[in-house]
């Protein structure tokens, strides 16, 4: 695996729970100064993450502390959560902020078996994801990604996640 995109998932993957100084990324990822510079520099540079100064809550004087985050707004991700009940899609964006939300309700008859067979199944997701982008105005990608789980509980349920 390359070590840069390793080093790169590891410093968004720690932004995405809160915003942290340089000094407190280099600790939690293990990564050298010199490594951390260069792959917080490319984030920048590539618009991911941004730099912020905060003044030092203790009250000391001194320089404020440039600390780091993740940007809001873009990558957005629409994730589904799809029951026998209906259908609810949540459209994200990569600091995990909620844009947007579609909940439908299934009104057939339980014995109607047409629904959900997976090709009326995705059509139905693909109409929600191109609702979606149309009202934000979101751009299409070159290649939808689409991750599915599957949960069971009392009920099987499905979790479907579609980036762009």
């Amino acid at each position: 695996m390359n070590v840069d995109k390793n080093g790169k998932n590891r410093v968004v993957t720690l932004l995405r729970h809160q915003d942290l100084s340089r000094v407190e990324l280099a600790k939690k990822t293990g990564l050298v100064k010199s490594a951390l510079t260069k792959i917080t520099q490319q984030l920048i540079q590539e618009g991911l993450i941004q730099e912020f100064e905060q003044a030092d809550s203790n009250g000391k004087y001194g320089r404020p502390t440039t600390r780091l985050q993740l940007t809001k707004g873009i990558h957005f991700s629409i994730c589904f959560y799809i029951s026998i009940e209906g259908l609810q899609a949540l459209l994200i964006d990569q600091t995990n902020r909620i844009y947007d939300q579609i909940q439908e309700h299934w009104t057939f008859p339980m014995e109607t078996s047409g629904l959900f067979d997976a090709d009326t199944l995705m059509l139905k997701i693909l109409d929600v994801i191109t609702r979606l982008q149309h009202k934000h105005a979101l751009k299409k990608s070159k290649s939808l990604q689409l991750q599915h789980r599957e949960k069971y509980h009392r009920r099987r349920v499905s979790s479907t996640t579609a980036s762009f």
